[in-house]
């Protein structure tokens, strides 16, 4: 398998997770996360904590390394990256991606 750097952002909360995307546009689709998956979310919003439960790692298309889904995964020890532009349009659910949360970049299959 070869994977392509499609995307970086700022490290939040270190490590290295292979797995499947679950791109969350909207809180309808938040309880449907699969275990193991990695979320995928437009911005910072406390509804998405409970996403986490669930998440492997976490990325983040805007905020601040200090917004409140951050300071969330840096608690639960979930690696996470935030200010990742535009990944919503790069990544869709299911596809298997690797976030390396300590580089802050992610990856996916090509």
């Amino acid at each position: 398998m070869i994977m392509k750097n499609i995307a970086s952002g700022i490290t939040v909360c270190p490590g290295t997770i292979t797995g499947k995307a679950y791109v969350i546009s909207n809180n309808k689709n938040i309880n449907n996360i699969e275990p193991g998956s990695i979320i995928i979310i437009p911005r910072s919003h406390p509804m998405y904590a409970l996403a986490l439960m669930n998440a492997s790692a976490v990325i983040c298309e805007t905020g601040a390394k200090v917004s409140h889904i951050c300071l969330v995964s840096i608690e639960m020890g979930i690696p996470c990256v935030t200010q990742v532009k535009d990944i919503m349009k790069k990544v869709v659910t299911g596809q298997t991606i690797t976030v390396d949360a300590t580089k802050g970049e992610i990856y996916a299959e090509e």
